[in-house]
């Protein structure tokens, strides 16, 4: 027998150069995948910096309300994005000085959430 139809027959492949029915061609398994920035990312958000009784996914998530409060458009679109879901059809919303009843009650939690964020602040972690 010469080398090509040994190693044909030691991986069990038919003469087409095919695996035979239940063989397979990869008998450890697919190697693990190598670990990603998105995998990194939810580790480490979940984690207590030291110092902190807080994850690192609460203290951004505090700050990014905070900066809505403050007036950024930017946090305030993913705020309202996040809590609300991002609207299917977008309608002009002008904020004048009586704004309607669902959005005086979003801005009133918004700052209910700052100043409890700016309370917890004041004092340490």
């Amino acid at each position: 027998m010469n080398e090509p139809d040994k190693q044909m027959e030691n991986r069990q492949r038919d003469s087409n150069g095919r695996f035979m029915p239940g063989i397979s061609g990869n008998a450890a398994g697919r190697p693990p995948k190598e670990s990603c920035f998105k995998d990194i990312l939810d580790k480490v958000i979940e984690e207590i910096p030291t110092g902190s009784q807080k994850t690192h996914f609460e203290i951004v998530a505090r700050k990014m309300v905070e900066l809505a409060t403050a007036g950024d458009m930017s946090a305030i679109r993913e705020v309202m994005d996040r809590a609300l879901g991002k609207p299917g059809i977008w309608a002009d919303l002008h904020l004048s000085n009586d704004p309607p009843e669902h959005v005086q009650m979003i801005l009133e939690s918004f700052r209910n959430i700052r100043e409890g964020y700016q309370d917890e602040n004041s004092g340490s972690d």
